[in-house]
């Protein structure tokens, strides 16, 4: 039997988000009789996922647990402990996912340990906010010295695609997603609306996110107020972690008469039921590449309110209705109600989605053309 290959995946950060769900879902569907896997991460926020990583053999490395310091800082220490990584084990493949230009570095400094195959993999349209001058400079710089150090060059759309790589060529892998764990379950609905104690009859709307200024929770929680004057019964679950916690926590505070309909869940092993669960989801990301809870919520059936910000290749089906965020509050608030009160046979939509490609047997397929390229 010929040997396994040893794939290196890279993602600066690691908790609960797209980078980590499109990670998950790369090593359940690759033949663990072909490859074996490591993660690399500079810091992290949740290790929800490590006993499962464990359980398929893998090792996850993380340089500060719980712990995110300043990008310079970051970015000297990420680079060094990866090289120290790449330098003490022997892998075929590094699969470097990232958000911005500095991927490339970690491209260049695998290149420069002999290391065959280096994909970068590009996963948003947009650098975050905060630093900006400090981010666009090691963006432009990251691309202008390393830009020719990755031997593969992918991206979840093609709007994420032209941000990381321009001009240049790149192939476009969809985020995929398990089909078979997102298919809307009503038994799953009941039993998530009963533990949080909402009624069956009442409007639940969600939000699953990272608690960052990308993904715009503080303005899915003002969406909130102005749906609660025409749904005085609706709920807001508020799903995820973050550095704005202590801004979404103040604003709970300051609206008393909102906050108690607004529950939070910091993390959950049941995606799949809190989707169900809900009856519509706020999306109104600042920038996004193509966003897996998307996919997953199509999945479910279940409406999407999302803003013009995010690509519209993440639009697969008719659950998914865009709204510019230059849109007064009211209209976002008019729109979601709208859409939460849509009827629609929720159970034929997972079908819809894995004929569009979006299953893991087609992203299982084109990660293994790439990985078993010669080098």
């Amino acid at each position: 039997m010929a040997a396994k290959k040893r794939i290196l995946f890279y993602s600066e950060g690691w908790g609960t988000g797209g980078i980590e769900a499109f990670v998950m879902n790369a090593i359940r569907c690759l033949d663990p009789d072909k490859f074996e896997f490591e993660i690399f991460c500079t810091h992290d926020y949740d290790d929800g996922y490590d006993e499962e990583i464990s359980r398929r053999g893998g090792i996850r490395h993380v340089l500060y647990n719980n712990h995110k310091p300043g990008l310079v800082k970051r970015q000297i220490e990420g680079t060094r402990e990866w090289e120290r990584l790449l330098r003490s084990g022997s892998f075929d493949v590094v699969h470097i996912n990232t958000m911005n230009g500095m991927g490339f570095h970690y491209a260049w400094i695998a290149e420069q340990c002999g290391i065959p195959i280096r994909i970068v993999h590009s996963h948003n349209t947009a650098f975050g906010p905060g630093s900006k001058l400090v981010k666009t400079m090691a963006h432009r710089v990251g691309i202008l010295l390393f830009g020719s150090s990755a031997t593969i060059q992918l991206a979840c759309s093609n709007d994420a695609g032209r941000y990381l790589f321009g001009e240049k060529e790149f192939s476009v892998v969809p985020n995929a997603i398990d089909l078979s764990r997102f298919m809307f379950d009503g038994e799953g609905r009941a039993r998530i609306r009963t533990d949080l104690g909402v009624p069956e009859g009442d409007l639940v709307v969600g939000f699953v996110g990272r608690l960052e200024p990308s993904k715009n929770p503080l303005f899915v929680l003002e969406v909130f107020r102005q749906l609660l004057a025409q749904e005085p019964t609706a709920s807001l679950v508020l799903i995820g972690q973050g550095s704005l916690e202590n801004e979404v926590s103040a604003w709970l505070e300051e609206h008393p008469n909102s906050s108690s309909s607004v529950i939070r869940v910091e993390r959950t092993n049941e995606m799949a039921s809190f989707l169900s669960s809900f009856d519509a989801l706020c999306a109104p990301s600042l920038y996004e590449g193509n966003p897996v809870v998307l996919l997953e919520a199509q999945a479910s059936g279940l409406p999407v309110i999302a803003s013009d910000s995010i690509s519209e290749e993440s639009c697969i089906t008719d659950r998914v209705e865009f709204l510019p965020l230059s849109a007064s509050l009211e209209q976002w608030g008019d729109a979601m109600r709208e859409l939460a009160n849509r009827k629609g046979d929720r159970e034929t939509y997972a079908s819809i989605v894995n004929e569009s490609g979006f299953g893991l047997a087609r992203l299982a397929e084109a990660l293994a053309t790439f990985y078993e390229l010669k080098g």
